[in-house]
This record gives C-alpha cells, sequence and structure tokens, in this order.
C-alpha cells in the first residue's frame, strides 16, 4: 500500500493517563494494576489513512472502552511473557496474539507489565478495498465485534521483523525527515504483511477459553463492573461476592487471577487515579487536595499522602501544580472531574 504522508511521535511517560490516547482514535479508560510508578513508552507513525501505535506498558494495565468509531483495528501481540486476559473476546493470550476490532468495537482487557503490542488503525474505505485484494473470501470480517486468535510461526516472524525495522529506523537516524522517509517505504508493507497474519489466524480457527475459563471471567467482569458502577458509593464486601456468587476469599482469588491485586486495592487504584486526572484539571488553591481526596472516599488524609506519593512519584499537591494542557491526552478516565466518591469509616467498607 502506498502511503504519501508519514508523521513519527515517540513518546516515554509515567503517567498512566496517557494510556487513554495510545491508540489514535479511540476512547480507552486506562487503569494502571501496579502501585508504584513505572515508565511505558509509545511509539506512533501516522500515516493518515492508517496509523500504526507500538506501545510498551511499563505496568500492568486494565483497558476498557472502545476502539475507533471510523476505522478497524488490528493488535499484535508482539512480546507479552506472562498471560493477558481479553475479557471482550473471552481469552487469554501471550506473544504472538492478534486481536481484530471492527469500528466502535468494545475493549476490554489486562496486559502484564512489560508487554508490547503493535496496532495497525486503518480507515474503513481503505480496510475495505484492501481486503478485496489480500482476503477476498473474508467478508465476515465486516461484521459482528470482532475476534481473537493466534498467528502462526512465519507470520509472527514477518510482523515482528517489519515492526523491528520501523523501530531500528527511529532509533538510528538524527533527523526527524529521514525517520519519516523510512518509515513511510516501510509503511508500505505494513497492511499486507497484518492482512496476511489475519488471514493465516482466521483458517486456524479463532481462540476460545474453556468454560471454567469464561465462567471466571463472567465472575470477575460482574464484580469489577460492580465496584466502577458504584464507586461513588460505600462498597461492602457482602455487596462483591453476592454480585460474583463467591466467598470472600472467592472474590479475593479471583481479582488476584484477573488482575493481580485484591478487590480492595483495586479500588484504590481506581480511587488514586480518579483523584489525579481531577487534580490534574484543577485549578490550584487551598484545600483542593484534601477536597478531592475525601470525595474519592480516603478517609485517612496520611494513608492518602502515602499512597499517592508511592503510585505517582510525587505528591498530590505537586501533581496540581502542573498545567493540565501540558499533558496532551484525548480521552477520559474512570469518573468525571470532581465526581463525589463517598468516604466512609466502617472497617466494613472497601
Amino acid at each position: 500500500m502506498q502511503t504519501d504522508v508519514c508523521f513519527v511521535t515517540e513518546m516515554v511517560f509515567q503517567d498512566p493517563q496517557h494510556f487513554a490516547s495510545v491508540v489514535k482514535g479511540a476512547c480507552i479508560e486506562p487503569c494502571q494494576l501496579s502501585h508504584e510508578p513505572t515508565f511505558s513508552e509509545l511509539l506512533r507513525v501516522d500515516f493518515g489513512v492508517m496509523c500504526l501505535d507500538w506501545v510498551k506498558a511499563g505496568s500492568a494495565m486494565l483497558y476498557r472502552g472502545e476502539m475507533p468509531s471510523d476505522s478497524y483495528t488490528m493488535s499484535f501481540v508482539v512480546e507479552c511473557e506472562e498471560e493477558g486476559h481479553s475479557f471482550n473476546f473471552e481469552t487469554d493470550f501471550v506473544s504472538g496474539y492478534m486481536g481484530f476490532f471492527p469500528p466502535g468495537a468494545k475493549l476490554d482487557a489486562t496486559n502484564p507489565a512489560g508487554a508490547i503490542n503493535a496496532l495497525l488503525t486503518v480507515r474503513e474505505d481503505v480496510f475495505r478495498e484492501a481486503l478485496k485484494v489480500y482476503v477476498p473470501e473474508m467478508d465476515q470480517l465486516l461484521s459482528g465485534g470482532g475476534f481473537g486468535m493466534e498467528v502462526g510461526r512465519i507470520n509472527q516472524e514477518h510482523l515482528r521483523s517489519l515492526l523491528g525495522a520501523m523501530r531500528r529506523a527511529v532509533e538510528s537516524y538524527d533527523k526527524q525527515s529521514v525517520k519519516e522517509i523510512v518509515c513511510r517505504e516501510l509503511g508500505r508493507f505494513l497492511l499486507p504483511t497484518y492482512l496476511a497474519a489475519l488471514r493465516e489466524g482466521l483458517h486456524r480457527g479463532g481462540v476460545k477459553s474453556l468454560g471454567r475459563v469464561l465462567t471466571r471471567y463472567k465472575k470477575f467482569c460482574a464484580t469489577r463492573d460492580y465496584i466502577l458502577d458504584h464507586i461513588r458509593e460505600p462498597l461492602f464486601v457482602e455487596d462483591l461476592c453476592k454480585s460474583a456468587h463467591l466467598s470472600e476469599r472467592g472474590v479475593e482469588n479471583l481479582f488476584k487471577d484477573m488482575v493481580g491485586t485484591g478487590p480492595v486495592a483495586f479500588l484504590r487504584l481506581q480511587r488514586l487515579q480518579s483523584v489525579h486526572h481531577a487534580l490534574l484539571q484543577s485549578d490550584p488553591e487551598p484545600g483542593k487536595v484534601k477536597q478531592l481526596a475525601l470525595e474519592a472516599g480516603f478517609s485517612h488524609m496520611g494513608h492518602f499522602s502515602t499512597y499517592y506519593q508511592t503510585m505517582f512519584g510525587e505528591s498530590a499537591g505537586q501533581t496540581l501544580a502542573r498545567r493540565c494542557e501540558d499533558l496532551d491526552v484525548d480521552g477520559p478516565l474512570q469518573g468525571d472531574e470532581g465526581a463525589a466518591l463517598s468516604a466512609s469509616a466502617s472497617a466494613s467498607v472497601l
């Protein structure tokens, strides 16, 4: 595929909110699943009608949202040593997995720390024309909510070789214009290579989990969604157990299996990130940090300060001092600015 334009953007970032915009045109709500600050990387090569986003996550992440409404997206897992979970495709995944997302498809997945994904987003009309040429028998791709598949070894090698060449081009040349010329030439092979992997993966059959895994997925999603839907209210362990039809220990083990942390810590991470986002949107004024922390459900300011400093590598006051426009972030985070997340001092409340 011939491309006339090419813009290369590189970014190393620590703020998890940047994950809201790592897929061009998508609307993603990211949640960092680690309690300490980590550095992540993004390489974006934008060809206008399609865009490659190469993302390395420093932390384990949970992504929820929708993929671009005007484009098809193919997400190739370049590297993933530990299992990730795709809740919308109901499958686990490791290196060599590919997810296919029609326009506006749901995204609901976790990535372990260190995972590398290369997402190719292609404008709808361009993708349909390319499909006629490279995968004419795959009309069913144009309907449904997407699916996941395992890519064969040879096509994995082709993808990694092409993606590696683009990475080396960006790292090897100092001049931005040279980087973009080389990437534009390599970009001609991106869509055919992705479609070849997609075609083979479909012939091999989509990846589906066993029944017992699907049951655990459904229980986790029900409990997680209950937390997110009631995050502005006091939450009780008993309510979580009812939502998943599990014991307290069962809920604890389920969360540790799916996201690497228990439900109490998961809720704390969500609330910390909602405060972080609100601080970045607020004007500095006396008492603002305390106000937002209390609204988020933190009844003990000393504990809040410790949790916040540990997770973001700076105090909440330092975050407040930064200008929100410096972030250049497109997507929303869980919870609106100033949303009241109820606090409670009861020991049985999460």
